[in-house]
C-alpha cells in the first residue's frame, strides 16, 4: 500500500511539473506573439495632422537614443495641434500616453480634451499631465506611445516614442522582471540536475523543451535588464528575436545531451524511478501457506497449521520444520 501511495505521489508531481512548464511555454509565446498589440484602425491619415510636443519636446525627434524622461515628481507639459484636412468635423475626446511591454501596459494616463476641429482649421490644447503613482508603475526605458481618440473612443491617430521612466526599484515592472527570472533561474537548475543525475527523458524533442523554456525566460529575462538598466528600449523586433534566439539555442542543447538509460528518466517507472531490485538486492519471499502436512515427531505426518516456507524450508513460529517423508 505504501509503494501504490508513494507511486501515484511521484506521477502527480511529474504530471504537474509537466503541466506547469506547458503553461509557462505557452505563456511566453503568447508574450512574443503580442509584443505588439492590435489596434483599432484610425482615420484617414489624408484627413488629419497632428503635432505632439511633451515637455517642449516634438515626438518625431524623439529616438533610441534621446529617449523623452517622464518623472513623476515633475510637471509634465502636453501640446497637441490638430489640422482638419478631411470634409467633416473632427473631434477629439481625449488623448493618452501608455506604455506597454510584451503586450502588458505598466503604465497609461488618459486626459479629457474635448477638441473639435472644423474641416480645413486647425486646434490645439495644451495641458498639464498628472503622472502620479507613475514611479511604481515602471522604471527604465519603455517603448511608449501618443494616442488621440475620437468620441467613439475610436483612435485617430498614434505616435510611438521611447520613455525614460524615472521610477524606483520597486516597481511593478522590475517586479515583474524579476519573478521571470527567478522562474527562469528554477526550471533551468532543475533541468541541470535532471541532466548531471541522468534522469531525462530518453526523448529527444522532451529535453530540448526541458532546456528551451528556460531559455525563452533568459531572453525575456535579459530584456528585462537591459531595459531597467537603460540600455536598451525593448521592441518586438529585437527583444523578440532575442528571447527565440535563446530558446532555440537551448533546446539544441538539450536536444543532443545524453540518452538516460532506459528507466532512469526523471518521469519514473511505475515506483517513479525506484524498484526493489535497486542496489542489487532482493528481498526475501515470505508468504503464508495454507495448512500443510508436515513431519512430526517419531517421524508421523501431522498438520502444519500457521506453517509457512521461507526459500524451500517450512517454518512454524521461529523454528524450522523438518523435511516430511515420503
Amino acid at each position: 500500500m505504501k509503494r501504490v501511495f508513494r507511486t501515484s505521489t511521484v506521477r502527480a508531481v511529474a504530471m504537474t511539473r509537466r503541466r506547469g512548464g506547458l503553461v509557462l511555454a505557452v505563456g511566453l509565446w503568447a508574450g512574443i506573439a503580442v509584443a505588439t498589440p492590435a489596434q483599432a484602425a484610425p482615420h484617414d491619415e489624408d484627413d488629419v495632422r497632428v503635432t505632439a510636443t511633451v515637455d517642449e519636446r516634438d515626438l518625431t525627434d524623439v529616438g533610441p537614443n534621446n529617449a523623452l524622461r517622464l518623472d513623476a515628481e515633475d510637471e509634465t507639459e502636453v501640446r497637441v495641434e490638430v489640422e482638419n484636412l478631411g470634409d467633416e468635423e473632427l473631434v477629439v475626446r481625449s488623448l493618452r500616453i501608455d506604455g506597454k511591454v510584451i503586450g502588458l501596459t505598466f503604465f497609461s494616463y488618459e486626459t479629457r480634451i474635448d477638441l473639435r476641429v472644423d474641416p480645413g482649421e486647425t486646434g490645439d490644447r495644451e495641458f498639464v499631465l498628472d503622472l502620479i503613482d507613475l514611479g511604481s508603475q515602471a522604471n527604465g526605458l519603455l517603448p511608449a506611445r501618443l494616442t488621440l481618440f475620437d468620441q467613439d473612443r475610436d483612435p485617430i491617430t498614434s505616435q510611438s516614442f521611447p520613455a525614460d521612466v524615472r521610477g524606483s526599484f520597486g516597481s511593478v515592472y522590475n517586479i515583474f522582471g524579476l519573478i521571470i527570472a527567478a522562474i527562469t533561474a528554477v526550471l533551468f537548475i532543475t533541468a541541470v540536475i535532471g541532466l548531471t543525475t541522468n534522469r531525462l527523458s530518453p526523448n529527444r524533442w522532451r529535453r530540448g523543451v526541458r532546456f528551451g523554456l528556460p531559455g525563452l525566460g533568459l531572453g525575456l529575462t535579459l530584456a528585462f535588464t537591459l531595459s531597467t538598466l537603460r540600455v536598451l528600449t525593448p521592441s518586438a523586433t529585437w527583444s523578440g528575436a532575442l528571447v527565440v534566439i535563446l530558446g532555440a539555442a537551448l533546446f539544441v542543447v538539450g536536444y543532443f545531451t545524453p540518452t538516460p538509460e532506459a528507466g532512469d528518466e526523471d518521469d519514473g517507472g511505475l515506483d517513479g524511478g525506484f524498484s526493489a531490485t535497486d542496489h542489487g538486492a532482493q528481498a526475501p519471499v515470505m508468504r503464508e501457506s495454507a495448512p500443510t502436512l508436515v513431519a512430526g515427531p517419531g517421524g508421523g505426518v501431522v498438520e502444519g497449521a500457521g506453517a509457512r516456507e521461507e526459500g524451500n524450508v517450512m517454518v512454524r513460529g521461529d523454528e524450522p520444520l523438518p523435511p516430511s517423508n515420503p
